[in-house]
């Protein structure tokens, strides 16, 4: 099977979704992602209230990995994501305390922006519900 005829597609246009299509994409190989819903964003959905972005999904996010600190630094880098806190205020029987943690990251324009961004060269299809996921279409015995 030659690399040129591999096609594939990507079931889910949220922030996992569109970078694995990315990375695909980056590889040379031909991929097309399909979402059920009407934008791009899964569970990092953001929606615009009298002109301002709101997150309707996750609120933030943390950095882990050493690949991923690298896209955020290139996100920071434009503007598309800032540091939001490294601590939250709890409150229980015991009063006030601050709890410290990793740092959160936000994103002024909402998180969804972020995975437009990184959907931005990539085929995307929207209001495709997927039911099923098999081998494509094949000449010889080979896919197409």
């Amino acid at each position: 099977m030659g690399a040129d005829r591999t096609r594939v597609v990507v079931v889910g246009a949220g922030i996992a979704g569109v970078a694995c299509a990315a990375e695909l994409h980056r590889a040379g190989i031909p991929v097309q992602v399909r979402e059920r819903g009407r934008v791009p964003g899964g569970r990092m959905a953001s929606k615009r209230f009298d002109g301002r972005p709101a997150d309707l999904g996750a609120a933030y996010f943390t950095v882990s990995d050493p690949g991923f600190a690298e896209v955020v630094r290139g996100w920071a880098a434009a503007g598309l994501a800032r540091e939001w806190t490294g601590t939250f205020v709890a409150y229980s029987a015991d009063g006030r305390r601050e709890v410290p943690g990793p740092m959160r990251w936000a994103a002024p324009r909402g998180l969804r922006s972020l995975v437009e961004h990184l959907a931005a060269d990539l085929p995307v299809v929207v209001d495709r519900l997927v039911l099923g996921v098999g081998p494509g279409p094949t000449v010889d015995g080979e896919p197409c």
